[in-house]
Parts: structure tokens; C-alpha cells; sequence
């Protein structure tokens, strides 16, 4: 139980911060707009155009696809999983993402798809023995062999 003198100074203590101007206390808190700003640049930046393309959706389906039946592992915030959960992953951000207009697929893999919304650290996808590689890359790589028709480079397969 706290002595009479400990309740005192838990109360002034309350009553200093309580006196502060609300922006000065706001700038101890962690500013959520810092924290999800990948999110919130793909969910808001782009609300004023049209619906999303439904090549667009198309495409963003094939990538995640072709991730979650690779035998590629994606790193996330210093882990490693398979593309089944990395797929699922991405899947979930996506539909955070909601009625939100994603213009072109590029959007989705540099807001979304590149690096964690709440760390910034780079996502990385690492396929067979290769060396790992950033998921921005990984994911143009691929959005370029399914745009010129090649089904190699989706499965994760390399041409070398």
C-alpha cells in the first residue's frame, strides 16, 4: 500500500505533466504518422485518384501468388519465413490497405511490399542458395517477367 507521502507525489507529479500544453506533451508520445508512414503513404497518398486498375489487382494477385508457391524464404524484421506466410503477410497489409486506390502495381511494392510499416527495416526474399536480396528488387524483377510473359521468373526460378 502507498504511504500518504507517495500519493502526494504521484499527484504533483500528475498535476505538472497534466499542466503542460498539449503539444509539448504529444512530443514524448511516438508519433504515429512517423511509425506507420509507409502504410499511410500508400492508404492516403493516393485516395484522390481512381478506383484501383483491375490490371493493377491482377498483377499485385500474380506477384503474391508466385511468392507463395516459390521456394523462396522472405526475411522480415529479422526473420525468416516461407513464401506462404510471407504471401499471407502481404496479403494482410494489402487489405489493411482496404477500399484504398493502389494507381500501379510499383506502388504496392514500394509502399507495401519493400519494408516492415512499423520498424522501416527492408524486407529481403532469398531464393535456393542465391544471395538474399531486397524485396523491392525481387518484386520488379518479377513484375517484369510477368508483364514480358515469362513464367520463370515468377516460380523464382533464375535464368542463369
Amino acid at each position: 500500500m502507498k504511504s500518504n507521502e507517495q500519493r502526494v507525489t504521484a499527484r504533483a507529479a500528475r498535476e505538472k505533466r497534466d499542466a503542460l500544453p498539449f503539444f509539448t506533451r504529444a512530443q514524448r508520445v511516438p508519433s504515429l504518422v512517423a511509425r506507420y508512414s509507409p502504410l499511410l503513404t500508400l492508404l492516403f497518398a493516393v485516395a484522390a485518384s481512381a478506383a484501383t486498375p483491375p490490371d493493377v489487382t491482377t498483377e499485385i494477385e500474380s506477384l503474391l501468388s508466385g511468392l507463395r508457391s516459390s521456394d523462396c524464404r522472405f526475411e522480415r524484421n529479422g526473420r525468416w519465413y516461407d513464401g506462404e506466410r510471407a504471401a499471407a503477410h502481404l496479403q494482410r497489409k494489402l487489405d489493411y490497405a482496404g477500399d484504398r486506390d493502389i494507381p500501379r502495381t510499383e506502388d504496392f511494392i514500394d509502399e507495401a511490399a519493400s519494408r516492415s510499416s512499423f520498424t522501416g527495416r527492408a524486407y529481403r526474399v532469398q531464393c535456393g542458395e542465391d544471395a538474399p536480396v531486397a524485396a523491392g528488387v525481387w518484386f520488379r524483377e518479377r513484375l517484369a517477367a510477368l508483364r514480358s510473359g515469362s513464367g520463370s521468373e515468377q516460380r523464382g526460378e533464375s535464368n542463369e
